[in-house]
């Protein structure tokens, strides 16, 4: 297991550091009910996700996960989020005989993303509004000078191409 700065750490100490729970522990959640742990549950693309359709379940059932991203939701209110990939485990015949899971916590870049993208939607705003002020501005303008109408439409419709240019760039 590696942590977001890409420092290798002890999988089962990093694991139970995450999970909040004693290293020696199952935190698979694919123990029987009575032993999985309580205090946090798995989503994933906001769907809550049932014992059997966790990553290391679904490795020992012969699936390859690879960069699945998840949430964990703790009964305190605090959620992390989780880049995950699994494998099977396979003897010389090809007989699944076990799994392997492994995890990275991307809770930080995932805040990082976020907060981005809210200051990318007001950086928009706020051009937008530049914008309609200045298209304010040129209509005021126009209404008394002595031009014809084409260069009204004409400067309009360079403001609607700047505007649109705008879109394009904070999309992509």
């Amino acid at each position: 297991t590696f942590d977001d700065a890409g420092q290798q750490v002890t999988g089962n100490r990093r694991a139970a550091e995450m999970l909040r729970i004693a290293e020696a522990a199952n935190a698979s959640l694919s123990v029987p009910p009575a032993q999985a742990p309580q205090h946090y549950r798995v989503f994933k693309d906001g769907v809550e996700l049932p014992p059997d359709r966790l990553p290391l379940r679904r490795a020992v059932a012969g699936e390859t996960i690879t960069n699945e991203e998840m949430e964990l939701h703790f009964t305190d209110g605090t959620v992390l989020s989780g880049l995950v990939a699994a494998a099977p485990l396979r003897d010389p015949l090809g007989r699944i005989i076990g799994a392997v899971s492994a995890g990275l916590d991307i809770t930080e870049r995932k805040r990082v993303e976020e907060h981005r993208l809210l200051l990318l939607n007001e950086l928009n705003h706020r051009v937008k509004n530049t914008l309609a002020t200045v298209q304010s501005i040129a209509v005021q303008s126009f209404r008394r000078a002595r031009t014809d109408m084409g260069g009204r439409e004409m400067f309009q419709s360079r403001l609607l191409a700047l505007s649109r240019t705008h879109d394009v760039l904070t999309n992509e």
